[in-house]
């Protein structure tokens, strides 16, 4: 699995988080990323052009397309545009385009942090280990919950043993640790499973917000 970062015109961004734009579409004239190496169910992470990351999503769907003909072109801006929103100069500037990835867009989220990646470069889209996530969704068995803790696995390294300081979702800090078995304990954990109604199968968010510090909240999988 990977995760990925798309960079792209603030416009975009912000037609994404009003969920007008569903669908992210990269036509290009070289068989270049995304183009064959995105998947369903993969993570996507938005960054505007020159500015912050703003937004998560997950891959629904991938349509990837070679060798496309004008043809094409003028039918995918009939059947899809209205979810990919380009404007005219977009397509105008894309009608020559030879490869093109259509990325169904799910679970669209704000989001102000991103993965590292190459910046030295001048690329619009990065291809990452998901070892380098800095989202990671923990199942919680009920195990879990009833010992009150959350184990990360080992190969995300954007999660490593040592001090751990944990923003709760009503503000207050928690201070733990990641211990050698993964587990970050710590006796909170009880109270806030009890107060947001967990059950096995539900998962931690843990949200990489500096070092050593992680944003958390809860992801229902009940309701």
């Amino acid at each position: 699995m990977s995760v990925h970062v798309a960079i792209l015109k603030p416009q975009y961004l912000r037609l994404i988080l009003a969920g007008r734009k569903t669908i992210e579409s990269r036509l290009t004239l070289t068989a270049q990323p995304p183009f064959l190496q995105v998947s369903a169910g993969e993570r996507l992470f938005f960054k505007q052009s020159g500015g912050p990351f703003g937004a998560t999503a997950l891959a629904r769907q991938v349509e990837s397309f070679a060798n496309v003909t004008r043809d094409q072109m003028r039918r995918f801006y009939t059947e899809l545009n209205e979810r990919i929103q380009g404007d005219r100069e977009h397509w105008v500037q894309k009608r020559d385009a030879n490869f093109a990835t259509f990325i169904h867009l799910r679970d669209i989220e704000p989001l102000d942090v991103g993965p590292d990646y190459g910046r030295a470069n001048m690329k619009a889209w990065f291809v990452l280990d998901d070892a380098d996530t800095v989202l990671l969704d923990v199942p919680l068995t009920g195990g879990a919950i009833r010992n009150g803790w959350v184990r990360v696995p080992t190969r995300y390294r954007r999660f490593p043993t040592g001090p751990a300081t944990l923003l709760m979702p009503d503000g207050e800090l928690l201070e733990s640790q990641i211990n050698a078995r993964r587990h970050i304990g710590g006796r909170g954990w009880r109270r806030y499973h009890s107060a947001y109604g967990v059950q096995a199968g539900d998962a931690v968010r843990l949200v990489v917000v500096g070092e050593g510090r992680y944003r958390v909240s809860f992801v229902k999988r009940h309701e």
